[in-house]
Formats: C-alpha cells, structure tokens, sequence
C-alpha cells in the first residue's frame, strides 16, 4: 500500500525519472541581436575587405586579418547559432539542470540550420542522448556540440 501512495504521488507530480527525457527547465532568453553595436563598428578599423577588424596577425610579409561579418550564412555560423541557444538554456537555468530548456530551442525552419535556432536532427540527438547518458553536459557534447546535425558542418572543420 505504501509503495502504491509513494508511485502514485510521484507520477502526480510529474516526476520525470521514467521517462528519460529531461526534467523541466526555464525557456532559453531572447536570442541577442547579431549585429555589432553601431558604436563599436564604427570604432574598428576595416579589414581589406570593409568588414569590421577584430584581430590581425602579420609574420614573414603574411597578414591574417580577422573581420566579423553578422551576414555571414555558412554551416560553421549555423552550428553556432544553435549552440548559441544551447548557451541561453544554461544561462536562463543557472541553479538547476538546463535539459528541459534545450527541447525548447525553436526548431529551424530548414534542417540546414538557421539564426537563433536548431535543426530538427540537431534536437532529436539532444534527446537520445540525454536518455542515453541522463547528464545535461554530456548529451550536448555528445550530440550539438560534434556539429553532425549540421549538414555541411564536418566538411568545413576537418583538416
């Protein structure tokens, strides 16, 4: 009987422990603007190309020039607009387990990724790897963080 009361207020509150996925989490904040404020872009110098510099190197009559391009659309800032939302989910639950956030990552309207959002496979990973290892950190290193739900991604970061 006392087992039956135990099982029987646990699924009342909604205890997440059987079912693997994630317990809840606060929603990820507002995505932050990409843009540089005007301000700053203002401020910084230009590379050759006009963009706003960040950082130049120079060695043996080479010079690397790194510029910030908020227009940029390539797998690399894709993945990163998803990852970025990931960093909202553990900002938005600073004292608590954030996994509950991530299935709430607005879903790409493209499975090619996005701004301010993940693809579908990137998502469905997150939660097969959270059931798999019940840890928020791993099943984002072992999912989002590999980039292997970006198409393009692996191609653009091997040597």
């Amino acid at each position: 009987m006392r087992i039956a009361l135990v099982a029987t207020a646990l699924l009342a509150a909604g205890c997440h422990l059987f079912s693997g996925d994630p317990p809840p989490a606060n929603a990820p904040g507002a995505p932050v603007s990409k843009e540089l404020p005007p301000e700053l872009a203002a401020a910084l110098p230009k590379t050759t190309a006009g963009l706003p510099k960040l950082h130049e190197a120079r060695a043996e009559g080479f010079t690397l020039q790194l510029g910030y391009d908020a227009n940029l659309d390539d797998p690399i800032t894709r993945w990163a607009g998803c990852m970025g939302r990931v960093v909202d989910c553990v900002r938005a639950n600073p004292n608590g387990p954030f996994g509950g956030c991530v299935p709430q990552i607005s879903v790409c309207p493209s499975d090619e990724g996005g701004d301010d959002c993940c693809p579908k496979a990137c998502l469905d990973e997150f939660k097969e790897a959270y059931r798999r290892t019940q840890n928020d950190r791993r099943a984002v290193e072992e999912s989002i963080l590999t980039g292997r739900c970006i198409p393009g991604f692996a191609e653009q970061v091997q040597p």
